[in-house]
């Protein structure tokens, strides 16, 4: 590939995980206005929510074994298509079941480009490139999730929710456009006859599982309800382990894990994941709800934050260059558990000052872990397993962003009651603290499972001629 190719290749895949995930923060801002205009309760708003979640995160790894099976660019292109024909149908969309609807779409076309993305990184780039690519990835959609509030305050301004979805058809479709031009084609190896009962244990015991992260908050953890959905998950999620490792040619390659290195950036994802979006609904609630302040001034607080994620994380390579990746992925690891203490200290102070400095400390050590940890996960691993390690990087990431606002959001509920309490803004505050309490135990526990991992790991030689045999994942 020429060199402006492998330019404008990038930028499209770097592009649309920016939209996705703007979408996902922004979803957020638009509730009243759905509630208002679609005249919908809040049960039905969760599900507004929700449908995108679960199609998301159901679909994601049955997304990895479609590319890997018909080509990582079909996989992508079919993903941005079906994003951009949900965003249409939300867009026009005037009922609920419509809109509902239509997020489902979205989140399956979510699913279909997310895991190919990093394959076709790894297709362009050579081993010693990827982490400064995947950087650029991960800064795209890191700062997306961040300026989703700034965007989304904006148009809410001017125009109804529905232009939250419609702003996305244009650019989908000069993406879609230049994809098809420039991306790479192909797949990992011979075609294979799709998995479909891997498919089908993936997407029913995913569905569950995060169906019951979602519910638990609301329904509450010990409720017939919540346990049946989670436990049905896990079963359904263990049922998929065993059948993928006895399977000729699986959906996704479950052997991955005895890689540390895919273990080890896995796992720093996930507790990256529970920072990320847990501190984003954290901060959001404190600062629309209890100090008061308008979705614009919301979207302007978190802005300083994505700007400290875009800086850092396209250097963190050169951070992991000098200090190794080990210790730079616990030194973010440590910054996640800092900006949580430092945010339960100071919640009483009320202050924008305070809640854009603890963003700012922790968008520090998500912009450390995400690009480091990401590499890891896909770098060390043959090119045929590649997407799997695409579709287990991604999956870490989704799971921490579900259990990071299910967690804090049931503990601010045990503090509150089952009620919202908007009306007491001191005590959603009271609960809003104890919530980031509960996240810095959370990333310190996660820190002391990845300490081991870490400790004395460094990058094994990824030149040409010495990758490692598909039988045996690096260690």
């Amino acid at each position: 590939m020429t060199p402006g190719r492998v330019t404008l290749s990038l930028f499209v895949i770097c592009t649309v995980p920016f939209f996705i995930s703007a979408d996902v923060s922004v979803i957020n801002l638009a509730l009243p206005s759905i509630a208002t205009d679609l005249n919908a309760s809040m049960s039905e708003l969760q599900w507004v929510i929700a449908s995108y979640n679960i199609a998301l995160a159901g679909l994601l790894l049955l997304g990895a074994g479609i590319g890997e099976r018909f080509g990582y660019k079909s996989a992508f292109l079919s993903g941005v298509f079906l994003f951009m024909i949900g965003s249409v149908f939300a867009g026009l969309g005037s009922t609920l079941p419509l809109l509902i609807g239509s997020r489902v779409l979205m989140g399956i076309g979510g699913a279909l480009l997310i895991a190919p993305a990093l394959s076709l990184i790894a297709m362009i780039f050579p081993p010693q490139q990827r982490a400064r690519a995947v950087a650029t990835w991960a800064a795209a959609g890191g700062i997306g999730l961040a300026l989703g509030p700034v965007l989304g305050g904006a148009i809410l301004m001017f125009a109804s929710f529905q232009w939250l979805f419609l702003v996305n058809v244009p650019f989908m479709l000069i993406l879609l456009i230049l994809g098809l031009k420039v991306l790479p084609g192909g797949a990992s190896g011979e075609a294979l006859p799709l998995d479909l009962v891997g498919a089908l244990f993936s997407v029913l015991g995913f569905t569950l599982f995060v169906g019951g992260l979602i519910e638990a908050p609301r329904a509450g953890w010990t409720s017939p309800f919540t346990l049946g959905l989670l436990v049905g998950g896990v079963t359904l999620i263990l049922g998929f382990v065993i059948w993928e490792l006895r399977h000729k040619n699986p959906m996704i390659q479950i052997r991955i894990l005895r890689g540390r290195a895919v273990v080890a950036g896995s796992l720093t994802l996930f507790i990256c994941y529970i920072s990320f979006t847990g501190s984003l609904f954290l901060v959001t609630q404190q600062l629309q709800v209890v100090i008061g302040v308008s979705t614009m001034v919301v979207g302007l607080c978190v802005a300083p934050a994505a700007l400290v994620f875009w800086a850092l994380s396209t250097r963190a390579s050169k951070v992991a260059e000098r200090f190794g990746a080990a210790r730079t992925l616990l030194m973010g690891v440590v910054l996640t558990c800092a900006a949580f203490a430092l945010a339960a200290v100071t919640a009483s102070m009320e202050s924008m000052v305070v809640a854009i400095l603890y963003l700012g400390v922790a968008a520090t050590g998500w912009a450390l872990i995400v690009p480091i940890a990401t590499t890891m996960t896909i770098n060390y691993l043959p090119p045929e397993w590649i997407s799997s390690g695409s579709g287990m990087s991604m999956l870490s990431r989704f799971l921490g962003a579900s259990f990071g606002v299910a967690i804090l959001g049931s503990v601010i509920v045990s503090v509150t009651g089952p009620m919202q309490a908007h009306a007491d803004a001191a005590l959603l505050n009271e609960g809003i603290r104890w919530a980031y309490l509960a996240g810095a135990i959370v990333a310190l526990a996660g820190f002391l499972i990845a300490l081991p991992l870490l400790r004395g790991w460094s990058p094994p030689d990824v030149s040409p001629g010495n990758q490692p045999e598909p039988s045996h994942p690096n260690d």
